[in-house]
């Protein structure tokens, strides 16, 4: 058996896609990684219908399905690790913003700026914001008027708390 096959064999492979001629097991790879056949077909110099034909044999199909329940479960995993930190993170991101924190107090306005575009980035408000020094080396924070009529909508339209 060659590495290859070795290979395949242990991540569970079914025989019959290990068996495959290796532009045929590219299909199949190109298929996990959500090609469509027109795509799969066009790059291999397949016709559309053999690729399709291919997409449907049971060896196939199980190879497909067993990636997918793969994908789902790291998926998952995934958003349960990201879930659980979620909370920590946010508060490490207000710790930034305020200035009482020791975060707060060593935090560059740079960083203030980035935390704060990534919060209203993540809660849907993509307002441009731009540093610029004045002569005197105080910085400020610059917001047109469109950017805070949008923001202004947004609020109008998100329901109200508690109500």
């Amino acid at each position: 058996m060659s590495r290859l096959e070795r290979a395949h064999a242990a991540m569970g492979e079914p025989e019959a896609v290990v068996d495959l001629l290796p532009r045929r097991r590219e299909a199949v790879r190109m298929m996990t990684l959500g090609f469509t056949n027109k795509e799969i077909a066009q790059e291999l110099s397949y016709s559309q219908a053999w690729v399709s034909t291919l997409r449907r044999t049971p060896a196939v199909q199980a190879h497909l399905k067993r990636l997918q329940e793969a994908r789902d479960t790291t998926t998952a995993d995934l958003k349960s690790m990201i879930d659980g930190a979620a909370p920590r993170a946010v508060e490490v991101l207000m710790n930034v913003l305020d200035p009482g924190t020791p975060e707060g107090d060593t935090a560059s306005i740079q960083t203030k700026v980035k935390v704060a575009q990534d919060l209203l980035d993540r809660q849907g408000d993509a307002v441009k914001v731009s540093r610029t020094q004045t002569l005197n080396r105080h910085e400020h924070l610059h917001v047109t008027a469109e950017d805070l009529e949008k923001l202004k909508r947004k609020q109008r339209r998100a329901p109200s708390v508690g109500g």
